[in-house]
């Protein structure tokens, strides 16, 4: 038993054991992300530590899990709610345990909210050129070997072009040769 505590508070993930609608058992990395105090956490709902959008999503999969249906999500992405109100994005792969006897789910969870955060602004990213490209009076388009992969609504004008089936069309046909 010693090896399997030392195992479990080595991890670099946060464990929980979830039974009867209460965290029954968390590694000290779920406190410490958490910022709670284990003896803070133990035996309380564990719905309590889910940020309030996601409850429903979290005790769905709970109560599926534990009654073995086959639509339970095996993976999936969900936040917690720190002692201090912030959320903190996690992803995790639960399975149904034993614990002291008893049908219970055990979850390992990594903290994600790095790669969220960067997916955001990635996506904002994304959006704010999008708007600017297609709000450009200037004719915009990408190539490649002559073959349009991307245009702008300022290149159909200007060419007074039809925009359907034109992704892959050979462009070559709208350059004409020097005199």
């Amino acid at each position: 038993e010693l090896k399997y505590n030392e195992i479990i508070e080595n991890i670099k993930e946060a464990l929980v054991i979830l039974q009867d609608g209460k965290l029954k058992f968390a590694n000290n990395n779920t406190a410490k992300l958490l910022g709670y105090q284990l003896s803070e956490m133990i035996d309380k709902p564990f719905l309590d530590f889910v940020f309030p959008d996601d409850r429903d999503l979290i005790k769905s999969n709970y109560n599926r899990r534990l009654n073995n249906e086959n639509s339970v999500l095996n993976s999936y992405e969900f936040r917690l709610l720190s002692k201090s109100g912030n959320a903190i994005w996690m992803e995790t792969n639960p399975s149904v345990t034993e614990f002291e006897g008893k049908p219970a789910v055990q979850a390992f969870m990594i903290d994600i909210s790095e790669k969220k955060k960067a997916q955001f602004a990635l996506e904002q990213s994304e959006y704010k050129y999008r708007v600017i490209i297609e709000n450009s009076v200037e004719a915009i388009l990408v190539m490649r070997d002559f073959k349009l992969l991307f245009y702008n609504t300022a290149l159909i004008k200007l060419f007074k072009l039809d925009p359907n089936n034109l992704l892959g069309t050979d462009i070559s046909q709208f350059i004409f040769p020097a005199d």
